[in-house]
């Protein structure tokens, strides 16, 4: 892990929602398309970083289809960030070999054993037809978070990757093994932050609604989420009005 004592974040993003997400097929090394839900996360996701009180210096993305769209929605120079999109191989997605492609149904009639040996948790374990197993996931995917972190010492910077990566650093940071089940949600907010030679996970799945509070009083602010509260406030304090103006009138008749 990295020497470097400089306070280093890490905002890291699962892709937005994908044709096989919605159908509940494996993706793992394959790919398919953003769907009209997934594009309207990725620009939503967009808009708040942007309205982020707190610089973005760089963005990393796995180099597969749907991860670096969903970059390119972030960073684009109209409604993200307006970065340039480093590519990381080391960020992509696990293979899950014959799996892939596949819903739960079909890989329990198709593949019974390997969808056991998988759910069996061993961390050595490789699906056959190119798989990779846990152990080998960890180490390409913690070996990019350290060189990253050595690239941008004191830095915010923006990663776009998977569910299995996400799931394989949460684990790695709290100790947990490789077994343990974690959310990964699609388009929400996980900070991870390097702090006096540690990882600190201080955000994990914000899908910020309105915002979210960031330690030192920082903020990731989703105006127009923000915007429609306060319509809705002026909304409901107008309306409050009539009916106290209303009851005022009535009270005077009598």
């Amino acid at each position: 892990m990295s020497s470097t004592s400089a306070e280093t974040e890490l905002l890291i993003v699962r892709h937005g929602e994908t044709q096989w997400n919605a159908e509940g097929r494996v993706q793992g090394s394959g790919d398919s398309s953003l769907t009209v839900r997934g594009l309207s996360m990725a620009k939503a996701l967009a808009s708040r970083l942007r309205s982020g009180r707190k610089e973005i210096h760089a963005c990393y993305a796995s180099p597969l289809g749907r991860a670096y769209h969903t970059a390119q929605i972030l960073c684009s120079s109209e409604g993200g960030v307006n970065l340039p999109i480093t590519r990381e191989p080391r960020l992509a997605e696990r293979s899950f070999g014959v799996l892939e492609g596949l819903t739960d149904d079909e890989q329990r009639q198709m593949f019974p054993q390997v969808k056991l040996a998988i759910s069996a948790g061993d961390d050595d374990y490789a699906p056959p037809g190119g798989g990779e197993s846990k152990s080998e996931v960890r180490a390409r995917v913690l070996e990019a978070l350290d060189e990253i972190v050595r690239a941008h010492p004191g830095q915010r910077v923006l990663i776009v990757t998977h569910g299995a990566v996400l799931g394989t650093i949460a684990r790695s940071v709290l100790g947990l093994s490789h077994s343990a089940a974690m959310e990964k949600p699609n388009c929400v907010i996980n900070l991870l932050r390097w702090r006096k030679g540690k990882w600190e996970i201080a955000i994990w799945g914000d899908a910020g609604e309105f915002c979210a509070v960031l330690p030192h009083g920082e903020w990731l602010v989703d105006t127009s989420a923000a915007l429609r509260l306060i319509g809705m406030g002026f909304v409901l304090g107008a309306i409050a009005g009539t009916l106290w103006g209303a009851a005022l009138a009535s009270r005077r008749r009598q």
